[in-house]
């Protein structure tokens, strides 16, 4: 759940509604493991609104694969008119996507 603590090497999420704008908190170690998992929830949430918020502010380990698939569904969410907006990158996973190249692209709902 968004806000509580996970074993190591697991995550969670959580949906809420804010202003009927649909947010996923993510909680834990985002990588591979549960990448699918984050994908199609992604995909079902991005189809119901014309914004989401994805709130990373509880991740504590991100991988570059996971940086991947968040970079493809902000991408492949932009091409269908919904915005992916990506909030609380901070520590290592705001490093990784740094590191990556796509951090500030990411965080800015209305980069091109």
């Amino acid at each position: 759940m968004s806000g509580s603590t996970v074993p190591a090497g697991q995550v969670s999420w959580s949906q809420r509604t804010d202003d009927d704008t649909p947010v996923l908190s993510i909680t834990g170690e985002l990588d591979l493991a549960a990448e699918r998992d984050l994908k199609m929830c992604l995909a079902r949430v991005s189809c119901e609104a014309h914004l989401v918020v994805l709130d990373l502010s509880g991740v504590t380990f991100i991988d570059a694969h996971s940086v991947g698939m968040i970079s493809r569904t902000w991408w492949d969410a932009r091409q269908t008119g919904v915005t992916l907006k990506i909030v609380g990158m901070s520590g290592f996973p705001a490093r990784v996507f740094a590191m990556c190249g796509v951090g500030e692209v990411l965080s800015d709902p209305v980069a091109v």
